[in-house]
């Protein structure tokens, strides 16, 4: 909802002004934070990234050191990991690890934890794009191949 809709709906909304400098330089002390532990990071907005571990460790040793690093680095601000097999299952256990934890999702468990999820949980069915249709066919994963 944008701020001109939301005022109108409620004309007694306080709103806090964006501070974009500060966004940015944290956006950066993160992304630094990240670099320090890997070369394979992939932005995706000013405070989201996929970061490959593969072959560094224990998944849940590695997000506490790197929460830990975050938090100290930014001054105090927390991270969400989820992490597994590829993007789209660590995605999805980044959902699970909000708002301050982490998430991790084995390959052996990966296909059952996608099943039980609805569709409109998957990152590519947000309207507009080409999937958007399967939200009208099935709600849930599991039903997809029968579509």
């Amino acid at each position: 909802m944008f701020i001109r809709e939301a005022r109108q709906r409620c004309p007694a909304l306080v709103t806090v002004p964006y501070e974009f400098d500060k966004y940015s330089a944290t956006a950066e002390d993160m992304y630094r934070t990240l670099f320090d532990f890997t070369p394979h990071v992939q932005g995706v907005s000013v405070d989201e990234a996929y970061a490959d571990f593969t072959g560094m460790g224990e998944a849940g040793d590695l997000a506490s050191k790197l929460r830990a690093a975050i938090k100290e680095r930014t001054g105090g601000c927390c991270a969400s990991i989820g992490s597994g097999p590829n993007r789209l299952i660590a995605r999805l256990g980044t959902k699970r690890a909000k708002p301050d934890g982490h998430w991790h999702i084995a390959q052996a468990q990966a296909a059952a934890c996608v099943a039980e999820l609805p569709v409109s949980d998957l990152p590519v069915c947000h309207p507009p794009n080409d999937l958007h249709g399967l939200l009208y066919k099935s709600s849930w994963i599991v039903d997809l191949p029968a579509i």
